[in-house]
């Protein structure tokens, strides 16, 4: 069967299939579109200014990108790289700071997303290296003191301070924090501390004032991080450092604490229980110190 169409007729059909065309390509969103959809949450750092080449300061870079990051909730991302922190940094809430690493990291402790914190040396009191506040979380990080050294341990502000509630630390490595990880004394809810390996050389862990359900699981503080060339290449001084200064876990007040798989050695006091002027502990504990 044959049809012959005028000219004026083709155009017509033509057009009609032109407009069905765009309509479907209007509906169906691009690669570009998609990808910013589902990244939308997400915040490079580098994109602020943070370089992360062992050089430049990079802490008013990750800095603003958190407070970006924080106008809707979301993360901010480190690629691998080196970021020199010489101030702290303030996790604001509902934001997330992530490295690349899904594990605490070992065998090569500077690779990965490495931050180089110089902050609060001889000043207990300063700023932690990571100010946290309600639903906040850091995550996939080492963290090295490039300044301290092993034999001429110097004193420094907590690596990370925890307040308010549901905040997260988790698959994190500590080279040679001289204080690891503070929650409190401010109010604290449902902590969660998970997979933190490394050094601490003079307080691991201190809780007080939970008032609810709080979970530390997986944590292990050794000096053989200092055996690696790249941060020192001798741990004999830091062993000596620890077993008469470290303090690994030390519990004040805390309501029903789960504390599971943790370990440190050396140690002055592996696991040191106190009442705070908040009260003392009530937990379950698992341990496991040598």
């Amino acid at each position: 069967m044959c049809f012959n169409h005028s000219p004026e007729v083709i155009s017509m059909k033509l057009r009609r299939i032109l407009v069905l065309f765009c309509t479907f390509c209007a509906s169906v969103p691009s690669v570009a579109n998609a990808q910013s959809t589902s990244n939308g949450h997400h915040i490079e750092a580098t994109s602020f200014g943070a370089k992360g080449d062992g050089i430049k300061d990079d802490t008013t870079g990750i800095q603003a990108a958190l407070d970006a990051a924080s106008k809707t909730g979301g993360a901010v991302d480190l690629p691998a790289g080196k970021y020199l922190v010489r101030g702290n940094l303030t996790i604001p809430v509902g934001v997330s700071l992530n490295g690349v690493a899904k594990s605490p990291q070992y065998i090569e402790p500077l690779i990965g997303t490495v931050i180089l914190a110089t902050g609060g040396r001889d000043k207990e009191d300063a700023p932690a290296l990571f100010e946290m506040g309600d639903s906040s979380a850091v995550q996939g990080v080492t963290v090295f003191y490039p300044d301290q050294k092993p034999e001429n341990i110097h004193p420094y502000s907590w690596t990370f301070h925890l307040k308010g509630g549901d905040n997260t630390v988790e698959n994190i490595t500590l080279i040679n924090s001289y204080n690891g990880i503070k929650i409190g004394p401010e109010p604290n809810v449902r902590h969660r501390i998970r997979s933190v390996y490394g050094c601490v050389l003079r307080r691991g862990l201190l809780l007080d004032n939970c008032s609810d359900i709080g979970r530390i699981e997986n944590i292990q503080w050794h000096c053989h991080w200092w055996s690696s060339s790249q941060v020192g290449g001798k741990w004999d001084p830091v062993f000596e450092y620890m077993w008469k200064n470290c303090e690994g876990y030390i519990f004040a007040r805390t309501d029903w604490e789960y504390v599971t798989n943790t370990f440190i050695f050396p140690t002055a006091i592996g696991y040191h229980f106190v009442e705070s002027k908040s009260g003392a502990m009530n937990g379950q504990l698992m341990m496991n110190d040598n």
